[in-house]
C-alpha cells in the first residue's frame, strides 16, 4: 500500500507539470502564414497542428473556418497587415544584409522561433500599417493555451517618434479556448524609446531625425522628431503586467538607403536590432485560456495622415509560458492513475 501511495504522489506531481513550460507559437517554424491565418484547406489538414495551441490548423490557404477545432479564428481581411522580408523593409535596405541566427534563439529567459514559411519564403515577420489616429491596424494571433503567466513578443517599429505610443499589445483571456464565453482584455501600451524602438539605430544625427513631415523621405510625427532607438532599463508596471524589454539580435550596417524611395538613413552607419518584450501577469490569469494576442498599430493623437509611413510595427515571434496544464488534461491523467492503482491493488489481492 505504501508503494502504491508513493507512486500515486509521484504521478500527481507529474500531472501538475504535464505540458507546462514554454511554447513557441507556430512551433519550430514560428509565425508562418498558415499559423497566423489558420483558416485553410480542410481536405489537406482538418485538425490543429499542435495539441498545445489552437492556431496553425493546416498548411494551405483557404477561406473555410471549418476544422479549426472550435478555437478562435483571426479575421482574414480588413486588418491592414502584410508579411515582408526584414532586409528590404524593417532594416531599410541596410547593407551588409544581416544573417538572422537559427531558431530557437534564447533571450530574456525565453526561446523564440523565427519565421520559416514554406509559402512566403522571403518574409520574416508580420507588419501592420496604421493609417489613422482613431482606428488601429491589427495583427491577430490565435493562441488557445491554458494557464499562462508570461508572454514574450519580438516587436520593433519603423521610425517611431520617441515618447509617442504607436503600439498596443492586447491579450484576450477567457474560460474557453475560443473566447465564446466572453473575454477579458488586458491592453498594454508600449512607449517608443522605452518598451519598443526602431530596428535601425544609426550613428548619424540627421538620420535619427525626421527630415520632413509625413513623406517617403522622412516618415515621422513631424519635422525634427527624434526616432526612438533606445530601450528603458529595468521592468516597469503597465496596466496589469510587469513589462521588460531587451535585445535579441543586433548586426552592424555600413549604409541603409531606406524604403519606398526614402533616404532616411542614407550615408550613415549603425546597428540593426530585433528586440523582445516580456509581459508578466503573475497568477492573474493562470486559471484562464489565453485566447489571442493582438498587436495594434495606431497613429498617436498628435499624428495625422492617410498612409502608414509615420510608424509601423513588426512582429517576429511570440512565446508563452504555461504554468498550469489544462483542467481536462489533469482529470484525464488522474483517471489513468486511478485505474493504475486499482489494477495494482487487484494484483496484490
Amino acid at each position: 500500500m505504501s508503494n502504491l501511495f508513493h507512486t500515486s504522489l509521484l504521478g500527481i506531481a507529474a500531472v501538475l507539470t504535464l505540458n507546462a513550460g514554454q511554447i513557441q507559437l507556430g512551433g519550430s517554424n514560428g509565425l508562418t502564414s498558415s499559423y497566423v491565418n489558420p483558416v485553410y484547406s480542410l481536405t489537406t489538414n482538418p485538425t490543429p497542428a499542435s495539441a498545445s495551441s489552437c492556431a496553425g490548423s493546416s498548411n494551405a490557404i483557404s477561406t473555410s473556418a471549418v476544422g479549426y477545432s472550435g478555437c478562435y479564428v483571426p479575421p482574414t481581411s480588413g486588418t491592414a497587415l502584410f508579411k515582408a522580408a526584414y532586409s528590404s523593409t524593417l532594416f531599410s535596405n541596410a547593407t551588409p544584409t544581416p544573417t538572422l541566427p537559427a531558431s530557437p534563439l534564447s533571450a530574456g529567459g525565453a526561446q523564440f522561433s523565427f519565421v520559416h514559411d514554406p509559402y512566403v519564403t522571403t518574409a520574416n515577420g508580420w507588419i501592420n500599417n496604421p493609417t489613422s489616429n482613431s482606428t488601429s491596424s491589427n495583427i491577430v494571433i490565435a493562441v488557445g493555451v491554458y494557464g499562462v503567466d508570461k508572454i514574450w513578443t519580438m516587436l520593433n517599429d519603423y521610425w517611431g517618434a520617441a515618447g509617442l505610443v504607436n503600439t498596443t499589445v492586447a491579450f484576450n483571456f477567457s474560460s474557453t479556448s475560443d473566447g465564446s464565453s466572453g473575454v477579458t482584455t488586458e491592453s498594454i501600451a508600449l512607449t517608443n524609446g522605452q518598451q519598443i524602438r526602431s530596428a535601425v539605430d544609426s550613428n548619424g544625427s540627421t538620420a535619427k531625425t525626421c527630415l520632413v513631415s509625413y513623406t517617403f523621405s522622412g516618415p515621422c510625427a513631424s519635422v525634427g522628431s527624434t526616432i526612438a532607438t533606445t530601450l528603458a532599463a529595468g521592468p516597469v508596471t503597465i496596466g496589469t503586467a510587469t513589462v521588460t524589454a531587451g535585445n535579441v539580435f543586433s548586426s552592424e550596417y555600413t549604409t541603409a538607403p531606406g524604403v519606398n524611395g526614402g533616404v532616411q538613413y542614407a550615408g550613415t552607419t549603425g546597428t540593426l536590432t530585433l528586440d523582445y518584450q516580456l509581459f508578466d501577469f503573475g497568477t492573474l490569469h493562470t486559471n484562464d485560456f489565453l485566447v489571442s494576442v493582438i498587436i495594434k498599430g495606431q497613429l498617436a493623437p498628435t499624428q495625422s495622415g492617410t498612409g502608414g509611413n509615420q510608424t509601423r510595427t513588426a512582429l517576429s515571434a511570440i512565446t508563452v509560458n504555461q504554468v498550469v496544464p489544462e483542467p481536462g488534461t489533469i482529470l484525464l491523467s488522474l483517471a489513468g492513475l486511478g485505474a493504475l492503482g486499482y489494477f495494482r491493488r487487484r494484483r496484490k489481492a
